[in-house]
């Protein structure tokens, strides 16, 4: 009898015992399977992309600058890795560049100096902009000659700008060479060139006559070109004698 309710009772416990570890089993069952769901989201997380920090767009531009003439609009060079598009104003002073009055957004096309202000949506930069005169080059053959026929006579020559060139003949090479360098001086000695220029004198128009003539081509220069001149030795030749009639 002893034995039997020992039995019956080793059973409710063994029974109690197997809820119990079925419990602790199913609970712990449930708190890991939490604990995974912790560890997939921590480890999803972790595997995120992460979103980079986006870099200033970068610009660029080289102080000084300065181009040459050439009867066209001349903007500044500048590199910009930016979305938006960098405002650029042109002043004619540096006083109204720092007061920022009076600036022109066009690029300039006349000679001169100009401060430029470039604005972008995350700095703004400030430069000396100058545009230069153009040289100008004249083309002529250094010795030319033609045949005296009694109509003027004109030498070839061309200048790689277009800018008007004027001609002088001089019956002689130190009356030219005096007359260049007045020029180029602009307060020439005046009574030396009288005693140079006495007895002779220039040509304005192309010539007629047969003889040698020294040419001084030249261009003055203006606000946007240089002044340029060449020489040239021209010489009109006699007409050729007639062949006598048989």
């Amino acid at each position: 009898m002893t034995s039997r309710k020992f039995y019956r009772l080793s059973l409710a416990v063994l029974f109690s015992a197997g809820i119990t570890v079925l419990c602790i089993q199913t609970f712990s069952g449930c708190a890991g399977s939490a604990a995974s769901t912790d560890s997939a989201a921590s480890n999803t997380a972790s595997h995120a992309p992460v979103k980079e920090k986006q870099k200033e767009p970068s610009l660029t531009i080289q102080s000084p600058q300065e181009t040459i003439y050439s009867g066209k609009a001349l903007p500044i060079t500048f590199s910009y890795d930016g979305e938006d598009h960098p405002e650029v104003f042109y002043y004619l002073s540096l006083r109204a560049l720092e007061e920022q009055r009076g600036g022109s957004y066009m690029a300039p096309t006349e000679t001169g100096l100009y401060y430029v202000l470039v604005r972008c949506l995350y700095e703004e930069l400030t430069l000396e902009y100058r545009i230069l005169k153009r040289p100008v080059k004249i083309f002529a053959a250094p010795f030319q000659e033609a045949v005296f026929n009694g109509s003027p006579k004109r030498i070839q020559a061309e200048a790689d700008s277009q800018v008007p060139l004027s001609y002088s003949y001089y019956p002689n090479r130190e009356l030219r060479d005096a007359a260049i360098k007045a020029e180029k001086e602009n307060a020439a000695n005046r009574v030396e060139l009288t005693e140079i220029f006495r007895g002779y004198r220039r040509v304005d128009r192309a010539p007629t006559e047969q003889g040698t003539y020294y040419v001084w081509i030249y261009y003055p220069g203006d606000k946007n070109h240089e002044a340029a001149h060449a020489n040239v030795q021209f010489t009109i030749h006699p007409a050729p004698a007639a062949s006598p009639r048989k």
